[in-house]
Parts: C-alpha cells; sequence; structure tokens
C-alpha cells in the first residue's frame, strides 16, 4: 500500500522500522569503529595505518553497494533489498566480534560497508512509498535520525562495556550491537510489507516515459553536483574541526571536544527540524540557505572564540543531517518510489567521492601553509558554489501549499 492509500498516521510504525534499520547499518555499520579504535589498535589491528586500511576497505565497500544498488534497486523490491542489507550488517559486526586476526577483520569491514549502502538505499523508496507528502520532510527526517541516536548510543555502550571489563574491551561492544541488530532484522521480516509500484510520474511531462525513467533527469543533475560539493565541505568541516580548533583558534582540548559534542548532538534533531521546515517552505529554499549557512560556519572556524565555535558547531550538527534529509525528500517528490533508490544511489555515489576527495585536498593545504585558514576557506567556496547549483532547481513546495497529494512536485503537467 503506497502513502496515497494510506490514512491517519499509519505511514508511523514504518518510517520508525527504517530508523532502526539506518540506525543499524549506518550508525552500528559505519560509526562504531570510530569509538573503539583506541581499544582495538594495541591488539589486533597494531597501528593507526592498519586502521586506516580498515576504514578505507569500509567505505570502498559501501560505494560499490550504493553503485550496485542503481541496478539492484529497479528489479528487486525494496524491503527485499533491505533484509539482505541488515543481513550483512548484522554478520559484519559479529564478525568484528569474534574476529582471530586482522584479516577477518578486513571480511567485517567489507560486510559492514555492503550492509551499510543497501541498507540505506533501500529506505528511502519505503519511506517514500508509505509517508504522505506533506509529512515527507519529517518522515526522512525521522529516518535519518536513526544514525544520530546510534551514535549516542554506541558512546553508552562502549563507557558501560569498558566500565565492566576494563579500557581495551572492545569486543562486546560489536556483539551487543550484533544481538541490538537481530531485533531490528526481526521487525522488517515480521512487520514492515512490501511496497507495491508505482507508475513513473514522468509521463506527466514526457511523450516516452520508458525512456525519460531510466534516464538521470536533467533537474537531478544540479543536485548531484550540489551534493557532490557538499560532500567536499562536509568532510573539510569534520575532518580537521579540533586540530583547526586547537591551533588556529587556541581552543583548549576540552573546549574543543565540547564543539565536537554539541555537533553530534544537534546531528540527532537536525533531519527532523530541516525536514518539517521544507515541508512548510519547499526542499529548493532550505537547500539553498542550508549550503550558505554551512559556508559562514566553516568561514568563522580558524579564529573562532569558544562562544562563537559553538556556535558553529550547533549550527553545523543541525545542517549536516538536516540537509541529507531534504536531498532525499526532494528526491522523493519529484520522482516515483519505484525510481528513487536508483536515483538516490547515483547522487549518493556523488558525496560519498566528495567525501573521499576533501580530506587528502584540506590536508595537503595545512601542510603547505602551516594553518588550517586555507582549508576552511576552501570549504566555505565549496559550499557557496553547491549553493548556487542548488538554486538551479525547480522549486519545491510541498503539498499542503496548493498541490494534491497525487501530485509530483517539481513537474507541471500539460
Amino acid at each position: 500500500m503506497t502513502n496515497t492509500e494510506g490514512s491517519g498516521r499509519a505511514w508511523i510504525g514504518p518510517v520508525l522500522i527504517a530508523m532502526g534499520a539506518s540506525g543499524l547499518s549506518q550508525g552500528f555499520g559505519r560509526l562504531t569503529f570510530a569509538f573503539v579504535l583506541p581499544s582495538m589498535v594495541p591488539g589486533l589491528v597494531g597501528s593507526f595505518s592498519a586502521a586506516g586500511t580498515l576504514a578505507a576497505v569500509n567505505l570502498a565497500a559501501y560505494l560499490v553497494s550504493v553503485l550496485a544498488m542503481i541496478s539492484l534497486s529497479s528489479r528487486v523490491e525494496a524491503t527485499r533489498l533491505l533484509r539482505l542489507g541488515l543481513i550483512f550488517s548484522v554478520a559484519g559486526l559479529v564478525a568484528a566480534g569474534v574476529a582471530p586476526n586482522y584479516e577477518m577483520l578486513v571480511g567485517s569491514m567489507i560486510l559492514l560497508g555492503f550492509g551499510s549502502g543497501i541498507s540505506w538505499i533501500a529506505c528511502v523508496p519505503i519511506v517514500t512509498a508509505h509517508a504522505p507528502m506533506e509529512r515527507r520532510g519529517v518522515a526522512f527526517g525521522v529516518m535519518h535520525a536513526g544514525i544520530g541516536l546510534s551514535a549516542v548510543l554506541i558512546g553508552l555502550l562502549a563507557w558501560f562495556v569498558q566500565s565492566l571489563f576494563g579500557s581495551d574491551a572492545w569486543r562486546p561492544v560489536w556483539l551487543i550491537e550484533a544481538i541490538i541488530g537481530i531485533a531490528i532484522l526481526a521487525l522488517v521480516v515480521g512487520r514492515l510489507k512490501p511496497v507495491g509500484r508505482q507508475a513513473p510520474r514522468v509521463k506527466a511531462v514526457s511523450g516516452s516515459a520508458e525512456h525519460t525513467a531510466h534516464r538521470f533527469p536533467r533537474n537531478l543533475r544540479w543536485l548531484f553536483i550540489g551534493y557532490g560539493l557538499f560532500g567536499v565541505v562536509h568532510a573539510l568541516y569534520i575532518s580537521f574541526l579540533i586540530s583547526a580548533l586547537r591551533t588556529d583558534a587556541g581552543l583548549s582540548i576540552g573546549q574543543s571536544a565540547q564543539v565536537y559534542s554539541v555537533l553530534g548532538l544537534l546531528n540527532v534533531a537536525g533531519g527532523v527540524t530541516l525536514g518539517r521546515a521544507s515541508d512548510a517552505v519547499g526542499r529548493r529554499a532550505i537547500l539553498v540557505g542550508s549550503l550558505v549557512t554551512m559556508s559562514a560556519c566553516a568561514f568563522v572556524i580558524p579564529s573562532a572564540s569558544d562562544g562563537v565555535a559553538l556556535i558553529s558547531g550547533a549550527t553545523y550538527g543541525l545542517l549536516m543531517s538536516g540537509f541529507s534529509t531534504v536531498v532525499i525528500a526532494y528526491i522523493g517528490d519529484v520522482l516515483s518510489q519505484d525510481q528513487v533508490a536508483a536515483k538516490y544511489s547515483i547522487i549518493t555515489a556523488a558525496v560519498g567521492l566528495g567525501q573521499m576527495v576533501g580530506p587528502p585536498i584540506g590536508g595537503a593545504l595545512a601542510d603547505a601553509t602551516g594553518t588550517f585558514r586555507s582549508t576552511y576557506m576552501l570549504a566555505s567556496a565549496v559550499a557557496l558554489v553547491a549553493a548556487a547549483a542548488a538554486a538551479m532547481l525547480k522549486s519545491n513546495t510541498s503539498s499542503r501549499e496548493g498541490r494534491g497529494p497525487n501530485r509530483p512536485c517539481g513537474h507541471r503537467q500539460r
């Protein structure tokens, strides 16, 4: 049953399940390693270089699975793909928890990368199918909040495990997450119904719907550019934040860590906040405004006082998850649920590539100049270019503002 056939609050249950799935795959699957890394390096991992290889393997597997979903998502029903992705994720968590050697850790990172990519892309058409258009921004915000909530839970689990078993304990963290993952997988299998297929919405604007449904819409090419540039901005801002605040802004380690903590806390609420705002005022306005604000957040970091740094971190934390939420909602508005996953896979690959390109460039600038000022000026400038790309998108407004629930945003009927 699609969102147009449902009523009331029936969409909330499936969206909450998608939130759990995103927390498992994107949160546990991609963030746990950073929390337990200090405990893993002295023993099984051996060095931070080897740890870097594990992180790179995880990201590479994620990107491979995202690219594979371009084809798979149009052939396999979304809930079946979600089950497959979560099986990969649970298997990866178990493998990481019991790994006797580095090679098995590499295998676990590959499984977790595959699981995160498949599950994340599969969640998008599921939410699109269940949430009514006028609630879709909020729905994707709730889905995205699963990542932030899982990050909080990982921190609590790491503290709990190490308080019981010592500061070098890390295996129980992975295994407890695997148990939680099995429960989420059981919910998906038992409670999440398959989503139906829709006729492509592009029939309203094209004489050849079949041809148009398989090409990348021109309107989304600007989103591809803007989201890819956002990946660069995000990688530059996050990767060097603590170092820039300490070396350039002169803040203490405690003050710098506080900024990072506030950023993470606001990240939990960002998806719902900006998603709701985009339901009210339109997706394009929120995308452009977010990128311009991100530019300001990056610009002030090298010379920020403690208060300014906190404002920058809090604002960026709110925007980083909210921006991605609105991107997904925009795609869900202009395409049918059968097209969403494939096109979102392409756009997700763009942001992944941006995140890979950003840190080496930012690090090289810092090494060459002896300061992070040029790194953050670059981030600020790239955010403005991304805002210009987002401004080229067709304007989207919610169905509350004059559009019936079945009429796709961003398209005009002839």
